[in-house]
C-alpha cells in the first residue's frame, strides 16, 4: 500500500473548513480539547510516515487524523504519544465537532463539570439560584443549583472548581443528627470548651466551627442542657471529649440524613450545597 502522510498545512486546511461556519458552542467545545497538532505512533500503524496527527485531547481518547484511510478518528490511549487502537470510523472534521458538541451538551446537562471551568476561573455574579462564572478563556457560564441547602462565598477568584458527593461540609446534610445533652461540671469549663473547639475543626479538616452547632446561650459553667445538634459522628466524637472531662452525656436522634443526598460543588473555599448542579454556556456577554 502506498501511503502518502499530509502534511501540517495540509492538515491544518482540513481544521480551517470545519471550523468555517462553526458557532460559539462549536468553538467553545473545540477550544476546550484542542492542542496543537503532533505526531503520535500507532504501530505498525503510521510508522512509515512517522506517525498520525493528533489534533485533540479528552477523557482518555485522542482525535487523530487517519490519512491511510482518510478521516479523523477518536482511540483511546494509555500512553502519552501512542495511539492505543487503530480506528477506522472515520468522519471529516465537520462531523467530528458535531459529535464533539453532542458530547459536552450531554455531559453538561448530566451535571458534569467542564474542563475549561475546572480551574483558573472567576464567580463573576451570585444569586440565589445560580452563579455566574467566567473560564481562563474568559468565556461566561452559568452553575444552576437544584434544592439549594447551603452557600459559602469568600473570593471571587478560584483555583480549582469540583463537584463533589463526599466531604465532611455534606456530613452535616446527609448524616443524621442528633442532639447532645450534658450533665455535670468540669473543672476547667474553659479547657473543656477549647478541646470541643479543637475536636469540630479536627473532624471537619477546618470547615466547621463548634459555634455553628453550639446552643448560643449555653454555659457550660451551669452544668447541664443542650449542648448542640450536629451529625452522629461529630456528636460521638464530642461525647467522647465531655467523658474525658468527667461530663456525663446523653444523645437524643433529631432528624435524618438528607434525601435524595446533597452534593457539593466546590470552588476553593467558596461551595454551594445543592440537590443537583446544572452547567450553561453563556453565548452572549450578558450575565
Amino acid at each position: 500500500m502506498e501511503w502518502h502522510p499530509i502534511s501540517r498545512a495540509q492538515l491544518q486546511v482540513l481544521i480551517e473548513e470545519g471550523l468555517e461556519h462553526a458557532d460559539d458552542k462549536v468553538l467553545a467545545a473545540w477550544a476546550s480539547v484542542r492542542v496543537e497538532p503532533v505526531k503520535w505512533q500507532c504501530s505498525p500503524f503510521g510508522d512509515a510516515g512517522g506517525g498520525f496527527w493528533v489534533v485533540a485531547v479528552r477523557d482518555g481518547t485522542v482525535t487523530w487524523y487517519n490519512d491511510i484511510e482518510g478521516g479523523f478518528n477518536v482511540c483511546r490511549w494509555t500512553v502519552a504519544g501512542v495511539i492505543d487502537e487503530y480506528g477506522c470510523a472515520e468522519q471529516d472534521f465537520s462531523a467530528y465537532l458535531s459529535s464533539l458538541v453532542q458530547k459536552r451538551q450531554t455531559d453538561i446537562s448530566q451535571g458534569l463539570v467542564p474542563e475549561e471551568l475546572s480551574r483558573d476561573g472567576c464567580i463573576v455574579k451570585r444569586q440565589t439560584t445560580y452563579w455566574t462564572l467566567t473560564d481562563r478563556d474568559g468565556r461566561s457560564w452559568r452553575v444552576h443549583f437544584n434544592g439549594k441547602a447551603e452557600m459559602n462565598f469568600l473570593s471571587a477568584a478560584y483555583g480549582s472548581l469540583s463537584i463533589n458527593d463526599q466531604h465532611v461540609l455534606l456530613n452535616h446534610h446527609n448524616q443524621p443528627c442528633s442532639s447532645l445533652y450534658f450533665k455535670g461540671k468540669s473543672n476547667n469549663p474553659e479547657e473543656l470548651l477549647a478541646a470541643l473547639r479543637s475536636k469540630v475543626a479536627e473532624l471537619t479538616d477546618g470547615w466547621r466551627r463548634l459555634e455553628e452547632y453550639m446552643e448560643p446561650t449555653l454555659r457550660l459553667a451551669d452544668g447541664y442542657g443542650l449542648l448542640m445538634e450536629g451529625p452522629n459522628s461529630l456528636v460521638l466524637a464530642l461525647r467522647e471529649v465531655l467523658t474525658s472531662f468527667g461530663v456525663t452525656s446523653t444523645t437524643l436522634e433529631s432528624r435524618t440524613g438528607a434525601k435524595p443526598l446533597l452534593r457539593l460543588l466546590l470552588l476553593d473555599h467558596n461551595y454551594v450545597v445543592a440537590e443537583g448542579f446544572r452547567f450553561e454556556l453563556l453565548l452572549s456577554e450578558a450575565s
